[in-house]
């Protein structure tokens, strides 16, 4: 798993982390989708 090859790539800790804990990190990253879309329709 090494290399982001996608700009859009969050660790979320899947092998990691809890079931919750994920649930939290994959709404923090996608908080960060979001805006990166808004920012992209935007241009």
């Amino acid at each position: 798993m090494g290399k982001v090859r996608n700009i859009f790539a969050v660790n979320v800790g899947r092998y990691t982390k809890t079931a919750p804990e994920q649930r939290i990190a994959f709404a923090s990253a996608k908080s960060i989708w979001d805006e990166a879309t808004q920012r992209l329709l935007a241009a």
